[in-house]
């Protein structure tokens, strides 16, 4: 019974930890201007793979940079302002925004865990 139950902890706790956040455009803005964070925005599709993977790649960092950084994923399809904001011409497009809100990087394409971790430190963020 006690390993059932020890088993049945291990299984939840990913589910615990933090995750990509999925919010529509205006409150992310409001977000990034105010927390006083690095924030990593993932605009893309739900259609796209590379998107997937992109947004799959970040699903382990919050847990790590979690007072460091905020992630967020954008559905262009539903939030299209942001697509014309910061003429998104393929998806996805990664914007990288200093602790003072202003963007940082826009970056068209995926990326890999390994390589969010190497701009993140880039821009002086240390796990």
């Amino acid at each position: 019974m006690m390993a059932r139950k020890l088993v049945m902890i291990a299984l939840a706790l990913p589910l615990m930890a933090a995750t990509v956040i999925e919010k529509e455009w205006r409150q992310v803005k409001k977000e990034i201007a105010a927390s006083g964070k690095v924030s990593v925005v993932e605009l893309g599709v739900a259609w796209c793979s590379f998107c997937q993977q992109t947004k799959q790649a970040m699903k382990d960092l919050p847990a790590i940079y979690d007072k460091e950084v905020n992630f967020y994923y954008v559905d262009l399809e539903r939030y299209e302002e942001a697509q014309e904001e910061y003429a998104v011409r393929a998806t996805p497009t990664l914007l990288f925004f200093g602790k003072d809100g202003k963007l940082v990087e826009k970056k068209v394409g995926g990326m890999v865990e390994i390589g969010l971790k190497k701009k993140l430190e880039k821009m002086g963020v240390r796990p």
